[in-house]
């Protein structure tokens, strides 16, 4: 659900915003969103624990920043705010659609049906 969360106002920003500064948005997110791939499906593999205590982080930090920007606060970072909500919601489905495939007791195709029934059913909810 936080990573749908973090995903829809990523999305939202990115429609509200003007067109330069959208199409930045969108720019800087795909790189983003490439690089929550890379960092959460190795982090996975090689330090589970550690890269799900970054996302507990990002999260924290992504929250923070979204708040303080709709305080108006940190404005001028708006760009930066979408990117790291785009980071820490894409990480987030892969590393636990990682972590449930890898304890799924040897049923892989319903806990895949799983996962991108949370996934659907949250971006519904959201």
């Amino acid at each position: 659900m936080a990573c749908a969360t973090f995903s829809g106002i990523a999305g939202l920003s990115t429609m509200t915003a003007t067109l330069n500064q959208s199409f930045m948005m969108v720019m800087t997110s795909m790189a983003a969103m490439v690089a929550g791939i890379i960092f959460w499906g190795y982090g996975f593999d090689q330090i589970r624990q550690m890269s799900m205590r970054v996302w507990y982080v990002k999260a924290l930090v992504a929250l923070l920043f979204v708040l303080l920007n709709h305080l108006g606060y940190l404005l001028p970072l708006n760009t930066f705010t979408v990117c790291l909500c785009n980071l820490t919601g894409t990480g987030g489905q892969l590393y636990f659609a990682a972590w449930m495939l890898f304890h799924s007791d040897a049923s892989e195709m319903a806990t895949a049906s799983a996962v991108f029934t949370l996934i659907g059913v949250s971006n519904f909810l959201m």
